[in-house]
């Protein structure tokens, strides 16, 4: 009734080829650099403290980059600014790393 089982004869045009493979327009290199870096001098609110810059430079990097972005991101709110500042410099003066860190 419904199922017809008769051989096509020429399938050719009934197919496609699949396109040939081409690149996306964009893709990153798999090793690129972070897109947040730290500046290269040494911010001045951890060079008053010896003690707060020595545990300051022995944190991982991805620690240091996501806590100076942390802190960065409350900078048009001033008091909230001063609060994470303060609290990340006591917690780095202490050596102990906060948030989700493993």
């Amino acid at each position: 009734m419904g199922n017809d089982c008769r051989p096509v004869e020429d399938q050719s045009d009934a197919i496609e080829a699949p396109p040939p493979f081409s690149p996306p327009l964009f893709s990153p290199p798999l090793f690129s650099p972070p897109l947040f870096s730290p500046p290269l001098h040494s911010p001045p609110f951890l060079l008053q403290d010896a003690t707060t810059w020595k545990n300051f430079q022995r944190f991982p990097s991805s620690y240091k980059r996501i806590r100076i972005g942390w802190i960065a991101a409350a900078r048009h709110r001033r008091a909230v600014f001063e609060q994470r500042l303060r609290y990340f410099l006591t917690m780095t003066k202490q050596n102990k790393r906060f948030g989700m860190v493993q």
